[in-house]
């Protein structure tokens, strides 16, 4: 763990912090380790995505049941995503994301089992996801959670950068390699695939040593607000509680979390269901949805770049011009002649993701005080996946009647979502 350095004279500048800032997570040796282990993990997700909605396609034809996979798969993640929260403030985020990917190895495993021996049938399908859902509501805040335990609040968001790059780089890749193998091997092949992926991020959070937290002292008192009383003692539904009552008096967060809900809503349908049905209907099927997605990999790691390399002074104004970007990218998909124009589109949309997941929520762990960490983070979680499988359905809807809804639809949402920001002043000021 890297140490707290003794105040400086006023005016002077550490040399030794200035260069190479990124690269300070790097010195510690359980950080390394979740970073290299979650990064090859989120590579295999790659596979999943594609593979999953590839196999419902084939053994459905209908959109409709993609978005009622999806729905079932993110309707235990919702319904406990808070509790998962409240597990990850009561006992550790290691723990907790190694018994999830643990689980969720066994599953991809059985899933990728059934489908290269001819034998998956939808119903299959609907109670591996649905277990996979449940497993998620736990590891998702778990995962959200562990930089600030592992790292000093100077190096928060240089680990949260790199966290971001390697994801960004494995969102590049991995839907084009995914889509290869599905396209020219089978589907079974990318989701074992998967679950090799996961039972490395198992094997690397089990050889983590113990350690003390990260410390605190180099936190501003004024960045964040004055801490609210924890519920460490108190019963999980105390604790889910406490933490809607700290979220609903900070005008801030409660502003982020709605604008959050609202992009993510918009934007879950499209990924989860539009893009699969463009591909499968108007191109070539896996390639083109491998083609579409590494378009977004290219343009978040671009964003991720930078925000790991500028200091945003501006972040409230930066957030709501990110937003329209989305208004305006997200219907010209549906419009876009061939792959390569919505691979583009797909970019510019990657870039604005990655600049808010680096700047946005680094600013939010420093600023949350550390106790509530596992419940703050499991309702950004919760704003952003909560509805998901309300989208996903609603989604599946519209692309039997027009896709064109979808994409139009998605897009006013992300514009309403920059006029409520808009209007909060505080926000804007940010």
């Amino acid at each position: 763990m890297t140490s707290q350095a003794e105040p400086l004279p006023a005016g002077a500048v550490d040399s030794s912090r200035s260069r190479l800032t990124i690269l300070r997570p790097l010195e510690n040796r359980n950080f390394v380790l979740v970073w290299i282990g979650e990064s090859t993990s989120i590579l295999g997700d790659q596979f999943h995505f594609v593979a999953l909605s590839l196999l419902v396609l084939q053994l459905t034809g209908s959109g409709l049941a993609l978005g009622t996979v999806l729905a079932v798969a993110g309707i235990p993640r919702a319904a406990l995503m808070l509790l998962g929260g409240a597990f990850t403030d009561r006992f550790s985020p290691r723990r907790i994301m190694l018994y999830s990917n643990g689980i969720r190895t066994v599953l991809t495993l059985l899933l990728a089992g059934l489908t290269l021996t001819g034998t998956i049938q939808l119903w299959h399908v609907y109670i591996i996801v649905f277990i996979f859902g449940i497993v998620s509501a736990f590891f998702y805040p778990a995962y959200s959670s562990i930089v600030p335990t592992l790292l000093s609040q100077d190096d928060i968001e240089a680990g949260n950068a790199l966290m971001q790059i390697t994801m960004r780089l494995a969102m590049l890749v991995g839907p084009v390699l995914a889509g290869i193998v599905v396209a020219r091997i089978q589907v079974g092949a990318a989701l074992g695939f998967d679950a090799l992926t996961f039972a490395v991020a198992t094997l690397a959070l089990l050889a983590m040593r113990a350690s003390a937290p990260a410390s605190d002292d180099t936190v501003d008192s004024q960045s964040k607000p004055a801490p609210q009383p924890t519920a460490a003692p108190a019963g999980l539904l105390t604790a889910i509680r406490e933490a809607l009552r700290y979220a609903w008096h900070d005008n801030l967060l409660r502003t982020a979390l709605i604008m959050i809900a609202l992009v993510d809503f918009a934007v879950a349908g499209v990924f989860g269901v539009g893009l699969p049905t463009l591909a499968e209907t108007r191109f070539n099927g896996a390639e083109a949805l491998g083609v579409m997605l590494s378009g977004f990999g290219a343009g978040s790691l671009l964003g991720v770049l930078i925000a790991g390399s500028v200091k945003f002074q501006r972040r409230g104004r930066l957030f709501i011009i990110l937003l329209v970007l989305f208004a305006v990218t997200i219907p010209a998909m549906v419009f876009a002649p061939d792959t390569s124009g919505i691979a583009l589109l797909m970019g510019a949309i990657g870039l604005g993701s990655g600049i808010f997941n680096v700047a946005g929520i680094s600013w939010l762990q420093v600023r949350t005080d550390p106790k509530m960490m596992g419940r703050v983070m499991s309702l950004l979680m919760f704003s952003s996946a909560g509805l998901q499988p309300v989208a996903n359905t609603l989604a599946g809807v519209m692309v039997e009647f027009h896709i064109v809804m979808l994409f139009a639809g998605a897009g006013v949402l992300a514009l309403t979502a920059a006029l409520i920001t808009l209007a909060n002043r505080e926000f804007r000021t940010l």
